[in-house]
Formats: structure tokens, C-alpha cells, sequence
């Protein structure tokens, strides 16, 4: 699980900040932890916030994590992701 937030940077571009995650555990070395009784605790934990400005060498309009939301027609919605986004 994690959470993110949206930055702002103008109408039709979106990027998103991770800021946490929360891992909660499953199986642990075969065992389905749901049909056990094991007392295992989800580990979760803050990512450390970084401010794109503030990194040499960094464009912020150029940056990975964010993707351009673009209008083909009123019906038709296309999301550009920045390369090498995936």
C-alpha cells in the first residue's frame, strides 16, 4: 500500500510524490499468516519528502513521476507518461 499526493504544476500535467508505504505481510516462509495466529505487524514507514528545486541537475518540468493528461474529444481521455516512465 502507499500514499501519494498530487503536485502542482499546471492544468494538464499531474505528478505524483510518494510519500508513504505500508507493507503488510502475507506469507512468511510458506505460511499463509491469514490461517495462522502469528503476531506479525505490517511495517510501514515515510518516504523522505525531496523537493525537485532543490536537486542539482534537476529540471522539474523534465523529471520522471508525473504524466500529461491530453483530450482527444470530449469522450476520448489520453494520459502521456514521461519517458522512461514506463
Amino acid at each position: 500500500k502507499t500514499r501519494a499526493s498530487m503536485r502542482a504544476n499546471n492544468s494538464n500535467r499531474v505528478g505524483l510524490s510518494f510519500e508513504a508505504v505500508k507493507l503488510v505481510p502475507i506469507e512468511v516462509l510458506g505460511v499463509d499468516i491469514s490461517q495462522s495466529n502469528l503476531p506479525i505487524p505490517p511495517l510501514s514507514f515515510n518516504l523522505p519528502k525531496i523537493n525537485l528545486e532543490d536537486l542539482p541537475g534537476v529540471d522539474p518540468a523534465t523529471a520522471p513521476g508525473y504524466f500529461d493528461v491530453k483530450y482527444l474529444d470530449d469522450d476520448v481521455l489520453i494520459i502521456q507518461q514521461n519517458a522512461p516512465g514506463g
